[in-house]
């Protein structure tokens, strides 16, 4: 069971944070099979981390990167750590109501005077779940499905810096998505959308194709029938 992680992994070899971050971030789940390979160096009654290479192979594990997105669940997957960062490949997962494939949740250096959690990969599911990671428990959020519904195939690529004080406005977020099925007072069909939040931001510069859907907004008199060519360009302030 992986909560017993903390028994065998030596409170000694935590060089960089690497054990608290896992054993605080990373509960529930198998440990299928792990290794590792360490050198110490001793110097009289002193010992140090010189080295570390290790692999665990895991399922069910459930991942809270911060408190302020989604957690991931019940994901299968290998994770490689060094002495200098980590890297773990998720072959599959659950976030919200959508399910994960292909991802990777990665720290390059431990050492960084700002240190950066990555996670990018693939999703599928409910459209909403695409624009929900950039406040999933506001107001924002409760209202997205009811204009941002039907089915997604999604990629995506979100930048963290960890700190005591996380925030929206500090972390990056792209998301590009294929929609099928939209259904809302403005727009019928398929689309495609992408939307970046770039750090020290608030806004999602969205732009959207809709060339395979129907558009309609009576007040601004702007009419467009399926497969005429149309974008959309607009910009989501979140606070």
């Amino acid at each position: 069971p992986n909560d017993r992680l903390d028994k065998y992994w030596p409170i000694t070899l935590s060089d960089n944070g690497i054990r608290d971050w896992v054993i605080s971030h990373i509960k529930g789940g198998i440990i299928r099979n792990a290794y590792t390979r360490f050198s110490l160096l001793s110097d009289n009654e002193n010992i140090s981390l010189e080295d570390i290479t290790a692999r665990v192979i895991f399922s069910g594990f459930d991942l809270n990167y911060s408190n302020h997105f989604p957690h991931i669940t019940n994901v299968s997957g290998v994770a490689d750590f060094t002495k200098k960062g980590m890297n773990i490949a998720l072959n599959d997962g659950e976030v919200l109501n959508s399910r994960i494939k292909d991802s990777i949740v990665a720290i390059d250096d431990f050492s960084d005077e700002e240190v950066i959690l990555k996670i990018s990969g693939q999703s599928y599911g409910n459209s909403a779940d695409s624009l929900k990671h950039a406040n999933y428990q506001s107001e924002f959020a409760k209202y997205l499905e009811k204009y941002l519904n039907g089915d997604s195939k999604n990629s995506f690529d979100i930048r963290v810096p960890l700190s005591d004080n996380i925030t929206l406005n500090k972390t990056y977020i792209a998301v590009s998505s294929n929609i099928a099925n939209l259904k809302n007072d403005f727009v019928k069909g398929d689309l495609k959308i992408s939307s970046k939040k770039d750090f020290f931001s608030n806004s999602f510069n969205t732009k959207v194709d809709l060339t395979n859907s129907e558009l309609g907004i009576k007040a601004l008199d702007i009419e467009r029938k399926l497969g005429d060519v149309a974008d959309l360009g607009l910009s989501v302030v979140v606070s």
